[in-house]
């Protein structure tokens, strides 16, 4: 008899061996990109993870206490007042209509108001009689914000709380981060001249407080949310955006 054949040529084993090759090594493609999709996936972690830390580390340092830094208060000099002044508001008691602000001192937009609107007023308008320009503190952006408002306010005691104001807005660098420290106020009231003694006794007795927290009740009363918001001739709170869209509604409430 002869011998039984096995079924399978040399052919189909060869086939068999190579499929078998195939096989694995596609095993090996797709291991290795496991492991590849493995490491993409660190690495974006590991970059979250970083970006992460240098927000974390950002905002430290933003909102930090930067009176530590002994930064001195560079107080500009303020604008020559050629109008009368009265407390917090300035211009003729005759004037057709009245201006008033309310303002915060860590507000930025305040700020910028107090740099780039208010002289262009003054001379405008108040200096010329049209208008009567009152500001009042609304205080409501932290404890530097309430702090700034008791100095100008002892300022004030000595009849010069316009020196001080605009000597607050001049020292913005952020808020609740130093720029309004007791130090740095203390150095802007010396430097507008102001009698030390008598300020310092207002400022450690705290005799403004009260007045503090009165003027933020009047803004909140009068339905103010945000600063600076100006209210020209008792009409609708109005926000700023520049000087030429003010002078624009307070020549619309004059009836020029």
């Amino acid at each position: 008899m002869g011998k039984q054949s096995s079924g399978k040529t040399p052919n189909q084993g060869q086939s068999r061996k190579q499929k078998l090759r195939e096989t694995r090594r596609e095993e090996a493609r797709k291991a290795a990109e496991r492991e590849a999709q493995k490491r993409k996936q660190m690495m974006i972690l590991g970059g979250i993870a970083a970006v992460a830390i240098v927000a974390v580390l950002a905002l430290i340092l933003v909102n930090r206490d930067d009176s530590s830094s002994g930064l001195p208060a560079v107080v500009a000099a303020p604008q020559p007042l050629t109008v009368t002044t009265d407390g917090l508001t300035m211009g003729d008691a005759a004037a057709p209509i009245t201006v008033v602000e309310y303002g915060d001192y860590q507000c930025p937009y305040c700020g910028d108001f107090s740099r780039n609107g208010l002289p262009s007023l003054i001379d405008e308008f108040v200096a010329t009689g049209q208008v009567r320009f009152e500001y009042v503190p609304m205080s409501f952006l932290g404890d530097e914000s309430r702090l700034a408002t008791q100095a100008a306010l002892c300022a004030n005691d000595q009849g010069q709380f316009w020196e001080m104001h605009e000597s607050i807005y001049n020292n913005q660098f952020g808020e609740n981060r130093g720029a309004f420290s007791r130090s740095r106020l203390d150095q802007m009231a010396e430097k507008i001249g102001l009698d030390m003694s008598a300020y310092n006794s207002c400022m450690d007795n705290g005799d403004q407080e009260g007045a503090v927290a009165n003027y933020a009740a009047v803004a909140q009363q009068n339905g103010i949310t945000s600063t600076p918001t100006f209210v020209i001739a008792n009409g609708e709170p109005i926000g700023w955006s520049n000087w030429a869209a003010l002078r624009d509604e307070i020549n619309r409430a004059l009836g020029n």
